[in-house]
């Protein structure tokens, strides 16, 4: 799924989407897609069982979409594949470039309900934050993150 297509699903009012953030909590909470939930880098903070059980008896909640994301798709892809293989979701979805794609094409992120203005957003780590855009890396997750 393009971040194009998650705005689009955002913004539609017919269709559902649940949006999990597959990146640890110390990077959710300075910046994450409005509407996200924190999942952990492997599900691990959102019961992704009893979520996807308390889907199964409603037949309304099966056309619901599941985007999921990271920094730039490694972690929010495993658990796309997972939320497809082990627990029979239908529409799970690995969001492409996930948010440092979103955050280099200029949309924006919350801290809560809150816009964060300017976009920052946690960059991992040293490495991988060089492909987000240097203007929206968070400078002192930057400082914090070594590996």
């Amino acid at each position: 799924m393009s971040t194009e297509d998650l705005q689009q699903l955002m913004e539609d009012q017919q269709q559902e989407v649940v949006i999990l953030d597959v990146r640890r909590r110390d990077e959710f909470d300075v910046s994450h897609i409005k509407g996200a939930i924190c999942a952990g880098e492997d599900g691990e903070l959102v019961n992704i069982a009893e979520l996807t059980t308390s889907w199964s008896g409603d037949t309304s909640v099966k056309s619901k979409k599941i985007a999921c994301y990271c920094s730039v798709g490694y972690r929010s892809a495993r658990l796309a594949q997972k939320l497809l293989l082990e627990h029979g979701c239908k529409s799970a979805f690995n969001v492409e470039g996930s948010i440092f794609k979103w955050a280099n094409e200029g949309r924006k992120v919350y801290r809560g309900e809150v816009e964060v203005s300017p976009t920052l957003v946690h960059p991992y780590n040293f490495t991988f934050g060089q492909l987000l855009n240097s203007k929206y890396r968070h400078p002192l997750a930057s400082n914090t993150q070594n590996n």
